[in-house]
């Protein structure tokens, strides 16, 4: 039973809109490559991982996670698609757990190489990953050789369907002077040393797929498929990437006006007093703080949308309450308790995106913010 009604709407027609434009940009002459792989890690960055599983389920190959946990919680929901977890394995335990629920391990180390092999598990399928620059995790090109001889030793209980790797900044796939261009020419001797060892190489995150970049013909890999792990723009948002693909944000954060009350001039809102009214002043308090998820760093300066029309944040933002200014709202006198509001998300002009740059951040840290408390919904 949900009783509260401040709630995050996740659209089941956005999210497949997404889809399809990101599979049509991942398609190679015409026709679909086989691995495309959703990041659904952080809940979905927010969304609701089994909300958004069960959307894409039947149009996907493959789920991605970090956590061990995560990809526990989707196979316990139904979900019967492989899912990788990219996150470190550490324990026999975390192996045996992958051979259990038939969960494919992405190994970043030699370390991690190591528990598998004193695991006792018979044999699973598991992804190789490597650093082309990222410095994060993942083998290093000076570590072919070894790597080589330890997976030639586990091939009975040991399958590497795929290598992969990480973009630092995939929105520079068109300047022949970026990044990327230097991660690719590590990548490619990375592949030519494993060739013929795995069934798929991926790199495309959403900013490489949305700079053209599986449709390079210089970046084209000599593999079977170049696989695609869209994130950011499968929720609806352009990851910094010049690009004529639309994409719509599938979540919409919504509240309720609880009170309605009208202050006189020189009176002051909310905590320390960074707000004192100038006039007569008619003030909202709305059902949402930062215990939401709704960025205390907000206050004084973002904007909720009321019957269409946006009205500003005035003091400071509580843990449970927001305040907004609605003397100059057309409607006002018509605005009542149990209004809804949106407060951000959706096809409006304050979203994700827009709230990001307010207080110079990004929209992934806004939608993996939202906090439990506040329920998703799926609505078409």
């Amino acid at each position: 039973m949900i009783l509260r009604q401040t709630v995050a709407e996740i659209s089941k027609s956005s999210i497949l809109k997404n889809l399809e434009t990101l599979k049509e940009i991942h398609k190679t002459n015409g026709k679909s490559r086989l691995f495309f792989c959703p990041m659904i890690k952080a809940n979905a960055y927010g969304h609701d991982d089994v909300i958004v599983s069960k959307i894409l389920e039947p149009h996907v190959s493959h789920f991605g996670v970090v956590l061990l946990e995560e990809a526990l919680k989707l196979r316990s929901q139904g979900i019967k698609r492989p899912i990788l977890v990219f996150g470190l394995l550490d324990s026999s335990q975390s192996f045996k757990l992958c051979e259990e629920y038939d969960l494919t391990p992405v190994i970043s180390s030699f370390d991690a190489l190591k528990v598998y092999m004193g695991s006792g598990v018979k044999k699973i399928k598991a992804h190789l990953k490597f650093d082309t620059g990222m410095t994060r995790l993942g083998f290093q090109k000076e570590d072919l050789n070894a790597l080589k001889v330890q997976i030639n030793n586990l091939t009975s209980s040991l399958e590497i369907e795929g290598i992969c790797t990480h973009f630092l900044n995939g929105e520079d796939a068109k300047d022949e002077e970026g990044f990327t261009q230097e991660q690719f020419k590590s990548w490619t001797e990375i592949e030519k040393e494993f060739s013929g060892s795995y069934k798929v190489s991926h790199c495309l995150n959403s900013a490489a797929l949305l700079s053209g970049l599986p449709h390079r013909e210089k970046f084209q890999l000599d593999v079977n498929y170049m696989g695609a792990r869209p994130g950011l723009s499968l929720f609806g948002y352009n990851p910094g990437v010049e690009s004529t693909h639309r994409f719509h944000p599938i979540m919409t954060v919504k509240s309720i006006l609880v009170q309605k009350k009208t202050i006189n001039t020189d009176a002051t809102v909310s905590y320390g007093a960074t707000w004192r009214a100038r006039r007569p002043t008619v003030v909202g308090v709305v059902a949402i703080g930062y215990a939401d998820g709704y960025f205390r760093q907000l206050s004084n300066q973002a904007e909720m949308i009321v019957r269409g029309y946006t009205v500003p944040i005035i003091g400071r933002i509580c843990m449970d309450y927001t305040m907004v200014d609605l003397t100059d709202h057309p409607m006002k006198d018509q605005i009542h308790i149990g209004e809804s509001l949106i407060v951000w998300g959706g096809a409006h002009s304050v979203n994700a995106q827009t709230l990001a740059k307010k207080i110079d951040t990004i929209p992934y840290e806004l939608l993996t913010h939202v906090s439990a408390r506040v329920p998703r919904l799926e609505v078409d």
